[in-house]
């Protein structure tokens, strides 16, 4: 039976590929965490998704988020009878977001199974002296990859379900923002990570009057590993405009912009 995997972002991808992986990989370079959702077989959600980002994040190109979508797409469309597709999910908001909308778009005969990164590294390599967290699948060495294969568990049919109808919640929401509660993937408003960011810049301006922007999304990322630079980006841009932070230099370029606090 050939076997496509699905994988979100190019570095768990380019890993995959750089082993010698001997499988088709399809890698969608969207995180799923945050903007609006919709079929993500139709050519207007990845148009909106692109839109979005370059709204949010002050992206310039979304070229390759969209070529990633048509490559997807393309592969839906072109896949053979009994192709099978391997889902790549890690603990994060935005795989497991993928993982939800990709087994809720491909046939209900189509067979799937799902590699939870993140489980399947610890029961493959930890020991009772090494402990490893695996907070995106792109993490994985290249070299580690084929082992988790045997971790692959194909959902039952009240599972697909199952993800169908969490799917269908999050596209009923209309919320722009996926966040892991309690274990599990919800929809939460816009604001929800904001205290967590200005925490983490009270502490950095704690010490200095000014800090660059992209020290504050480098701190953000290492304490909260699921949450991607583009979010955080979009999110501190929020801050300023509310007034929560004061910026000097580019609003578009995280490099070229720096923050610190109001006046009080």
């Amino acid at each position: 039976m050939p076997t496509t995997h699905v994988v979100m972002g190019e570095s768990a991808a380019g890993s995959m590929r750089a082993w010698g992986w001997p499988d088709p990989i399809v890698a969608v370079r969207d995180d799923l965490s945050a903007g609006p959702l919709g079929d993500v077989l139709q050519e207007t959600t990845w148009a909106s998704r692109a839109d979005w980002w370059m709204m949010a994040a002050g992206y310039a190109d979304a070229s390759d988020l969209l070529r990633s979508w048509q490559a997807f797409g393309s592969w839906v469309g072109t896949r053979a009878a009994d192709d099978e597709a391997v889902i790549w999910m890690a603990d994060n908001p935005a795989e497991i977001t993928l993982a939800l909308g990709v087994a809720a778009s491909l046939p209900n005969t189509m067979p799937i199974r799902v590699v939870h990164s993140t489980k399947a590294y610890g029961q493959a390599y930890d020991t009772p002296e090494v402990q490893t967290v695996i907070a995106r699948t792109g993490e994985i060495p290249a070299d580690r990859f084929a082992p988790l294969l045997e971790y692959a568990v194909a959902p039952s049919d009240a599972g697909r379900r199952r993800a169908a109808a969490k799917w269908h919640g999050f596209l009923k929401s209309g919320s722009p923002l996926r966040a892991i509660i309690n274990g599990q993937v919800e929809s939460v408003g816009a604001e929800y990570w904001d205290p967590a960011i200005m925490d983490q810049a009270r502490r950095r301006l704690s010490f200095a009057g000014s800090v660059q922007a992209i020290q504050l999304v480098g701190d953000c990322i290492a304490w909260h590993p699921h949450l991607g630079d583009r979010f955080v980006w979009w999110r501190i841009r929020r801050l300023v405009e509310s007034g929560a932070l004061r910026s000097a230099g580019s609003l578009a370029d995280m490099r070229d912009c720096t923050l610190s606090l109001p006046p009080r």
